[in-house]
């Protein structure tokens, strides 16, 4: 790994060279010529990358954007199934800042019937109103298919 003391310093890669920064200081190493992968190495990288790609489906498919660190959350979740049991995502926050369940004491509720079932809540003092976005999606993960997608909006 060499240092780069130039005026014009790159990051990337360029032909079997590979430049980065580190701790404020421009780097330089060449590619390897090859990289030995265990069958659990080979494992873990597929079932990442299928988490990754059913990940990004269910945001793309929800339309949302999150604090940023959402992806890590969602594909943290689908790792363990590879990305084929969207169940693991009950719970997963799109954007910590604004958790639900700083304002819904009581956990909205998924019936058998598909049906999504709020209770009645008992807000805090200070919040005046709450304005509800739903928004409810049926995907199949192995076809990569929105079946259907409601959006709901109450005030």
């Amino acid at each position: 790994m060499a240092q780069q003391t130039s005026m014009l310093t790159f990051t990337g890669r360029l032909g079997k060279m590979s430049g980065f920064r580190r701790k404020g200081k421009h780097y330089v190493r060449s590619k390897p010529e090859s990289i030995r992968q265990t069958g659990n190495m080979k494992r873990s990288a597929y079932r990442f990358g299928k988490a990754s790609s059913t990940g990004a489906f269910i945001r793309k498919s929800l339309g949302i954007t999150g604090d940023g660190a959402h992806v890590n959350r969602i594909t943290k979740a689908l790792i363990p199934s590879g990305g084929m049991d969207v169940s693991q995502l009950t719970g997963v926050c799109f954007n910590k800042a604004k958790r639900t369940d700083a304002y819904f004491r009581a956990s909205p509720v998924l019936r058998k019937n598909g049906a999504i079932h709020i209770p009645a809540q008992r807000f805090a003092q200070n919040v005046p109103r709450l304005e509800v976005l739903l928004i409810a999606v049926r995907i199949d993960v192995t076809t990569r298919k929105l079946i259907c997608k409601k959006i709901s909006r109450s005030t």
